[in-house]
């Protein structure tokens, strides 16, 4: 009897490939590519960001002691700013953040996997392996832009890969073999 046709059941296929399935063997992303969602992903966050700092800005007590005073010195607000920064890039892709992907990442058909199975990055490996360090690095006084810099310069390394995929372990690849 469980060999009779059920109208009702899902359509059965052989030959479609899933994009949950492993990606081990998709090729990794390229670096323009990975440049290109990065961007994406920065001016999204830009967008959803300005008219708050815009309004904190022009109604806080610092802005006039920030005019008044041309000296170069430490800004206390920056460390605000970035980690708002970071909330707000993660409410922004959480969705997507659980199958390895940011908007950049999704709109340009390209993932971040693990290296040693080739599965999807977890939502938790991406923001406490792949997010979290860069941007804690990222806002120490000088060396932050240098490492900032670093990290980004490391994508012309033959496999690659950038300090926070070494960090995390993971690599990013295209999919779109798998959609052809």
């Amino acid at each position: 009897m469980s060999d009779t046709f059920n109208p009702y059941a899902a359509p059965q296929t052989e030959n479609l490939v899933s994009l949950e399935q492993s990606t081990i063997d998709f090729p990794p992303a390229t670096r323009l590519r990975r440049l290109g969602a990065v961007l994406i992903d920065t001016i999204i966050v830009m967008l959803a960001m300005f008219p708050a700092a815009i309004i904190i800005t022009l109604f806080s007590r610092g802005w006039d002691e920030m005019r008044a005073s041309p000296n170069i010195h430490f800004n206390t607000r920056e460390p605000f700013w970035a980690c708002v920064a970071l909330v707000v890039e993660i409410a922004i892709n959480w969705r997507l953040l659980a199958n390895g992907q940011t908007i950049g990442k999704h709109l340009l058909k390209m993932r971040v996997v693990r290296v040693s199975d080739g599965s999807p990055c977890s939502r938790q490996q991406n923001i406490l392996w792949r997010i979290l360090p860069v941007r804690i690095l990222c806002m120490l006084p000088f060396f932050g832009g240098l490492f900032s810099l670093f990290d980004a310069l490391m994508i012309f390394r033959k496999n690659r890969f950038t300090m926070h995929d070494d960090i995390a372990c993971t690599k990013v690849v295209d999919l779109r073999p798998a959609l052809c």
